[in-house]
Formats: structure tokens, C-alpha cells, sequence
């Protein structure tokens, strides 16, 4: 089973640029919303690096957190999730009061 770690959606809500996983779910999101940098976290080298130059290049640092940041408020935040789920309710609603 697939599933996201919560804590990328705190780090994009807050408007910080994000080290994730390769490989994984994380990362497809990281890649779609360019948001972050994506590391082989079985390579601490490639971690730090990461990190590092994320430090040093403050212009990256703000444009992917900007780019989180923007996702979260125009298609992952709970007000248009709010919106998937009335629909998802309301289709159940709908096939319960068919029976």
C-alpha cells in the first residue's frame, strides 16, 4: 500500500523546500510540485549534499518552498479536499437511498 508521510504536507504548508526519498511516492510528489530534491537515503553523502546546497543556494531554497507552499493552497489543502469528499458523500448517499 501507498501512502504519503504527513509531514510533506506540513513542509509544503509551511513553505520549506523538502529532502525526500527516490524511489517513492514522496518523490512523485516532490518531482510533480517541484518542491524539494529527491536523495538515495541509503547514501548519507547524497543527504548532506542535498541539504547543503540547500542551505547555501537561498534562492532554491525559496522557490521550492514557494512551490509547496502554492500546491498546498491551490490543490492539496483542506479546503479542496473538503470539496473531493462532499462529493464522495454525496455519491454515497445517493447509491445507500437507491436500495
Amino acid at each position: 500500500f501507498l501512502s504519503l508521510n504527513n509531514k510533506l504536507y506540513n513542509y509544503m504548508s509551511c513553505g520549506q523546500a523538502v529532502v525526500g526519498p527516490a524511489g517513492s511516492v514522496t518523490a512523485d510528489m516532490i518531482r510533480k510540485y517541484d518542491c524539494g530534491v529527491c536523495v538515495d537515503t541509503s547514501k548519507p553523502e547524497e543527504i548532506a549534499s542535498a541539504i547543503v546546497k540547500l542551505a547555501e543556494d537561498v534562492e532554491l531554497r525559496k522557490r521550492l518552498g514557494a512551490n509547496g507552499r502554492k500546491a498546498i493552497e491551490q490543490e492539496l489543502g483542506w479546503h479542496m479536499m473538503e470539496k473531493t469528499l462532499l462529493k464522495i458523500f454525496e455519491t454515497l448517499e445517493q447509491s445507500q437511498s437507491v436500495k
